[in-house]
C-alpha cells in the first residue's frame, strides 16, 4: 500500500495528512457497470482506507473535499475546494489521436487501454474553467467524454477491473502503473495551448482560445488562464 500513498501524495502534495481537505477514495469488488456502493472514504492518520485492496477496484477523485455540515464527505460539485490533475480516458482502444504532452501518470487500466493524468502545478479552484478545458478535450477526441468534470473518479494503480467483459477464466486484470512523474506539472494555461483548445465557458459570452482573445469573455478567459 505504500506505493499507492506514495502515488497520492506525488499528485496531491499540498494537502496536509490531517487537514480537513482530502482526496476522496472508494473501492469495491463488484463489476463497476453493476456496483452502487460508491461510498466516499478518506485517509486517517497518513493511512489509506480499508476499502484499498488488491483485489478490489479502487479509485481516487482528482479533487480535494471539505466535509459537509454534518462533517461527512461526499463526491458532490459543491464540497469541491480544488482539483488539482487533469485526466485524460480510454487511451488506446476508443481514442487513438497523439496526446500533445507527456503526461505526469500513465496507468494501464485493462489490457491496452490507459488512463493518462495531468498534475496541475496550482490546484484549479475555477471549476467553470475546469470543466469548460475538459469538455474542450473530449470534444477534439482526446479523452473519452465520461473523463471530464471535477467530480471524476480515477483509477487507482495497483488493483484490478472487474468488469465483466475483461475476465479471463473468472479473474480480472491487474490495473497497472506504467509511469509516475510527480514532478511533471502544467498550468491550465500549458495545457489548453498544447491541446489548442477553445473554451466555451458557460456563464459567459462568446468563447475563445488560450493564445487569442477578442471580447471581454475571452480577456476574462486569458486572465483566469494566466492566474491557474
Amino acid at each position: 500500500m505504500k506505493k499507492i500513498i506514495d502515488f497520492i501524495l506525488g499528485i496531491f502534495f499540498q494537502i496536509a495528512v490531517d487537514s480537513a481537505e482530502q482526496p476522496l477514495f472508494c473501492g469495491f469488488p463488484d463489476d463497476p457497470n453493476k456496483n452502487e456502493r460508491w461510498t466516499p472514504k478518506t485517509m486517517r492518520g497518513g493511512k489509506l482506507p480499508n476499502v484499498i485492496k488488491k483485489n478490489h477496484n479502487i479509485y481516487f477523485t482528482l479533487a480535494s473535499y471539505r466535509p459537509d455540515p454534518q462533517g461527512h464527505y461526499r463526491a458532490k460539485k459543491e464540497y469541491v475546494v480544488a482539483v488539482h490533475a487533469i485526466l485524460l480516458d480510454d487511451i488506446g482502444t476508443k481514442i487513438l489521436a497523439k496526446i500533445p504532452l507527456k503526461p505526469s501518470w500513465k496507468v494501464e487500466t485493462s489490457p491496452g487501454n490507459y488512463q493518462c493524468g495531468f498534475i496541475l502545478k496550482k490546484p484549479c479552484t475555477d471549476l467553470a474553467l475546469y470543466d469548460a478545458i475538459g469538455t474542450a478535450i473530449s470534444e477534439k477526441g482526446f479523452s473519452d467524454k465520461g473523463a471530464k468534470g471535477a467530480t471524476r473518479w480515477a483509477r487507482l494503480p495497483y488493483g484490478v477491473n472487474s468488469k465483466k467483459k475483461y475476465l479471463v477464466g473468472g479473474k480480472a486484470p491487474k490495473v497497472k502503473l506504467d509511469y509516475f512523474h510527480p514532478g511533471r506539472r502544467y498550468s491550465l494555461r500549458n495545457i489548453t495551448e498544447a491541446f489548442d483548445l477553445k473554451l466555451d465557458i458557460k456563464g459567459r459570452k462568446g468563447s475563445t482560445t488560450a493564445t487569442a482573445a477578442t471580447d471581454n469573455n475571452g480577456d476574462s478567459i486569458l486572465s483566469a488562464l494566466k492566474s491557474a
